[in-house]
Protein backbone atom coordinates (compact mmCIF):
# COMPACT_ATOMS: atom_id res chain seq x y z
CA UNK A 1 0.00 0.00 0.00
CA UNK A 2 1.33 3.55 -0.74
CA UNK A 3 1.29 5.53 2.37
CA UNK A 4 1.70 9.53 2.63
CA UNK A 5 2.14 10.78 6.26
CA UNK A 6 2.46 14.59 6.22
CA UNK A 7 3.41 15.62 9.66
CA UNK A 8 6.40 18.92 10.79
CA UNK A 9 8.58 16.70 12.64
CA UNK A 10 10.55 14.13 12.22
CA UNK A 11 13.70 12.56 12.37
CA UNK A 12 16.43 13.58 13.22
CA UNK A 13 14.71 15.44 15.79
CA UNK A 14 15.19 13.42 19.20
CA UNK A 15 11.83 14.66 20.85
CA UNK A 16 7.83 15.59 21.15
CA UNK A 17 5.87 14.46 17.77
CA UNK A 18 8.92 13.57 15.50
CA UNK A 19 9.69 10.43 17.49
CA UNK A 20 6.09 9.03 17.11
CA UNK A 21 6.36 10.18 13.55
CA UNK A 22 9.36 8.63 12.73
CA UNK A 23 8.39 5.43 14.35
CA UNK A 24 5.03 5.07 12.65
CA UNK A 25 6.47 5.61 9.44
CA UNK A 26 9.36 3.40 9.78
CA UNK A 27 7.18 0.40 11.22
CA UNK A 28 5.24 0.95 8.36
CA UNK A 29 7.81 0.45 6.08
CA UNK A 30 9.23 -2.23 7.60
CA UNK A 31 5.60 -4.34 7.23
CA UNK A 32 6.04 -3.88 3.43
CA UNK A 33 4.41 -0.88 3.10
CA UNK A 34 5.72 2.27 0.44
CA UNK A 35 5.54 5.14 3.20
CA UNK A 36 6.38 8.65 2.13
CA UNK A 37 6.82 11.34 4.92
CA UNK A 38 6.04 15.21 3.35
CA UNK A 39 7.90 16.74 6.83
CA UNK A 40 9.64 19.88 7.47
CA UNK A 41 13.42 20.48 7.55
CA UNK A 42 14.44 19.88 10.78
CA UNK A 43 14.62 22.32 13.51
CA UNK A 44 13.13 21.57 17.03
CA UNK A 45 13.75 21.72 19.81
CA UNK A 46 16.65 24.71 19.08
CA UNK A 47 14.18 26.65 16.73
CA UNK A 48 17.27 27.03 14.42
CA UNK A 49 17.65 25.14 10.88
CA UNK A 50 20.57 23.12 10.61
CA UNK A 51 23.42 24.32 8.34
CA UNK A 52 22.75 21.39 5.24
CA UNK A 53 19.13 22.06 5.43
CA UNK A 54 19.23 25.87 5.54
CA UNK A 55 17.86 28.00 2.03
CA UNK A 56 13.98 27.45 0.38
CA UNK A 57 14.13 24.08 -1.36
CA UNK A 58 12.54 20.66 -1.10
CA UNK A 59 14.60 18.16 -0.72
CA UNK A 60 14.32 14.11 -0.99
CA UNK A 61 15.88 11.87 1.72
CA UNK A 62 15.80 8.13 2.40
CA UNK A 63 15.64 6.53 5.65
CA UNK A 64 14.99 3.15 6.83
CA UNK A 65 12.73 2.55 3.92
CA UNK A 66 11.31 5.40 4.02
CA UNK A 67 10.92 8.41 1.73
CA UNK A 68 11.49 11.98 3.25
CA UNK A 69 10.25 14.56 1.60
CA UNK A 70 11.34 18.06 3.23
CA UNK A 71 9.28 21.27 2.95
CA UNK A 72 10.97 24.59 3.99
CA UNK A 73 9.46 26.64 6.90
CA UNK A 74 9.61 29.58 8.53
CA UNK A 75 11.75 29.29 11.50
CA UNK A 76 11.06 32.64 13.74
CA UNK A 77 14.35 33.13 15.96
CA UNK A 78 11.82 34.40 18.91
CA UNK A 79 8.66 33.04 19.10
CA UNK A 80 5.21 34.53 20.22
CA UNK A 81 1.81 33.71 19.01
CA UNK A 82 1.74 35.98 15.92
CA UNK A 83 5.23 33.85 14.59
CA UNK A 84 4.03 30.86 16.21
CA UNK A 85 0.91 30.88 13.54
CA UNK A 86 3.17 32.03 10.47
CA UNK A 87 5.30 29.04 11.46
CA UNK A 88 2.62 26.61 10.87
CA UNK A 89 1.34 28.40 8.33
CA UNK A 90 4.22 28.28 6.12
CA UNK A 91 4.92 24.56 6.94
CA UNK A 92 0.98 24.02 5.67
CA UNK A 93 1.68 25.87 2.42
CA UNK A 94 4.78 24.11 1.01
CA UNK A 95 3.58 20.66 2.40
CA UNK A 96 0.60 21.03 0.65
CA UNK A 97 2.27 22.02 -2.87
CA UNK A 98 5.01 18.98 -2.20
CA UNK A 99 2.20 16.52 -1.42
CA UNK A 100 0.56 18.28 -4.87
CA UNK A 101 3.32 16.80 -6.77
CA UNK A 102 3.53 13.02 -5.35
CA UNK A 103 2.37 9.96 -6.99
CA UNK A 104 -1.77 9.06 -5.71
CA UNK A 105 -1.36 7.74 -2.06
CA UNK A 106 -3.78 4.31 -1.24
CA UNK A 107 -3.67 6.33 2.36
CA UNK A 108 -3.34 9.74 3.29
CA UNK A 109 -2.23 10.50 6.98
CA UNK A 110 -1.14 13.23 9.25
CA UNK A 111 0.31 13.92 12.80
CA UNK A 112 -0.10 16.63 15.07
CA UNK A 113 2.36 17.50 18.30
CA UNK A 114 -1.11 18.89 19.98
CA UNK A 115 -3.45 16.60 21.81
CA UNK A 116 -7.08 16.35 22.38
CA UNK A 117 -9.53 19.01 21.22
CA UNK A 118 -6.48 21.18 19.65
CA UNK A 119 -5.15 18.47 17.59
CA UNK A 120 -8.60 18.09 15.90
CA UNK A 121 -8.90 21.91 15.64
CA UNK A 122 -5.29 22.17 14.11
CA UNK A 123 -5.94 18.99 11.71
CA UNK A 124 -9.14 19.83 10.67
CA UNK A 125 -8.53 23.56 9.76
CA UNK A 126 -4.96 24.02 9.23
CA UNK A 127 -3.70 20.54 7.37
CA UNK A 128 -7.47 19.96 6.29
CA UNK A 129 -6.95 21.71 2.68
CA UNK A 130 -3.63 19.50 2.68
CA UNK A 131 -5.62 16.33 3.55
CA UNK A 132 -8.60 17.74 1.01
CA UNK A 133 -6.99 17.89 -1.99
CA UNK A 134 -4.98 14.53 -0.75
CA UNK A 135 -8.36 12.54 -0.39
CA UNK A 136 -9.81 13.79 -4.01
CA UNK A 137 -6.70 11.81 -4.89
CA UNK A 138 -6.84 8.11 -2.95
CA UNK A 139 -8.29 7.25 0.83
CA UNK A 140 -7.73 9.31 3.66
CA UNK A 141 -7.37 8.61 7.96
Amino acid sequence: MRIHIIGINYWPEMTGIAVFSTGRAEHLAAAGHQVTMCAAVPYYPQWRVPEGYRGLKFRREERAGVTILRCPLYVPAAVNPIRRVLHEASFIVSSFVRSLFCRRPDLLSWTSRYADEYARFHESVLVSPTATEGARHGNHL
